[in-house]
């Protein structure tokens, strides 16, 4: 999760976007099947990448300001999940 950093417009939505971000993502909290052993090697010689954990995901977005999100897991569990975040209604200001 280290050197991760969100882009300076991105970084400016927990302040001025209004409404749900929804992030679906294949987790790797679970314990691994044969299909999540699958699915990390496709990700790892592919697309040189790697399934991140809740715990991964919520710490980036709560070092961008975002609240806790809520965690959907989708069923069957190889439809991964979802994670939510309440977008607080930007401040209207005065003129």
């Amino acid at each position: 999760a280290a050197g991760i950093t969100l882009p300076s417009r991105a970084a400016e939505l927990p302040h001025r976007a209004r409404g749900l971000l929804v992030i679906h993502e294949y987790l790797a909290d679970q314990p691994i099947s044969q299909y999540g052993a699958a699915f990390q090697l496709v990700l790892l010689t592919e697309t040189d990448t790697q399934q991140w954990t809740s715990q991964d995901l919520e710490g980036w977005l709560k070092n961008a300001g975002f609240a806790a999100p809520a965690r959907v897991a989708l069923s069957p569990a190889d439809k991964g999940s979802l994670l939510t975040v309440k977008l607080r209604p930007a401040v209207e200001q005065s003129v």
